[in-house]
Order: structure tokens, then sequence, then C-alpha cells
């Protein structure tokens, strides 16, 4: 057992492959909206590197980020969000989706579900098959998958179509 340094918060963090380092993401409790993703040396887990960045939502803060997928030259984050004025219990928001490049900044960002205070979703997941997403959710202790259907071709994952050379005919 070792312990990290510079680690994520336990609750809610990924590991991933980092092209054959250990990477930790997660959002460190009390740290705002900021993304905090570390890479690991292995076998002794010491630290290669470590940035923060800013998923700010506006009045939304982001928690929670328990699913990670990469999908061609792009890191996947399942997240979840929320209000903390709203009242929602426990745990509970709504659960979203970050995009990053492979040096991690943030490209874009998808809301999944919009639940309203005081029940919401929680313990986010994500599966990367062909050409979908498959994020999986709890809410009120049953399991719902939300299926995010990807551009092959946009993600970089397949080649697009020839131009075609022709040009005008005159």
């Amino acid at each position: 057992t070792v312990e990290l340094d510079r680690p994520s918060a336990a609750t809610g963090s990924v590991l991933f492959d980092a092209d054959g380092a250990v990477g930790l993401a997660g959002f460190p409790l009390g740290k705002g909206d900021n993304l905090q993703v570390t890479e690991y040396a292995l076998p002794d887990l010491t630290v290669l590197g470590a940035q923060q960045v800013d998923v700010s939502l506006g009045v939304e803060s982001a928690y929670w980020s328990q699913g990670y997928a990469r999908v061609g030259d792009h890191h996947v984050i399942a997240h979840m969000a929320r209000d903390e004025s709203a009242g929602f219990a426990s745990h509970d928001g709504n659960v979203w989706l970050a995009v990053f490049d492979l040096d991690w900044a943030l490209e874009e960002q998808l809301q999944l579900t919009t639940y309203v205070p005081p029940d919401g979703a929680m313990q986010p997941w994500l599966v990367f098959r062909d050409d979908a997403l498959l994020v999986a959710f709890t809410r009120a202790l049953e399991t719902y998958v939300h299926v995010v259907n990807i551009d092959r071709v946009a993600a970089g994952l397949d080649e697009g179509p020839e131009p075609d050379d022709t040009g005008p005919v005159t």
C-alpha cells in the first residue's frame, strides 16, 4: 500500500492508463471546480506531473468524477454537478460529461440529466464502445443508462471521406 502524493479525493476519482504510467483525476474536496489530474510513474508511483483544470459550470459546482474513457485523442470524464443552494438530497445532482484534449485542456461540456431537487442522480460511470459512450448512473436506487453517440471522424477515430478533386464543371 502506497500513500499517493498529490491525490484527488478518493471518493469519486478515476484511475486511467496514461501511456505507460497511471493517472488519477478527481475533484479535491473544497477546492472549487478544479479537476486535479496527476500522473504517476510505475511501479513506484512517484509523481510525473500534476495540473488543475477549471471545469466551472457557472452556478453549479462540479464534483464526483467517477467515470473515464479515452475516445480517440480525447479524455472524457463523467461527473456530477449541482447548485449547492438548490436543495438536492445527499450527493444528488445532475450528470455531466467533460471532454478534454490529450493535454487536459477542456474542449466541451455536455449536461446529460436535468433533475430538480430534492432528488437527482449520483455515481456516474461510463464505457466507450464502437460509436457510443454509455453513461450509467443511479437515481433513487435505480440504475439508468444514457447513450451518447460519437461522430468517429470528428473524434479522430476514423478517417473522413476523400475530398472530391473534380472541382467545378464549366
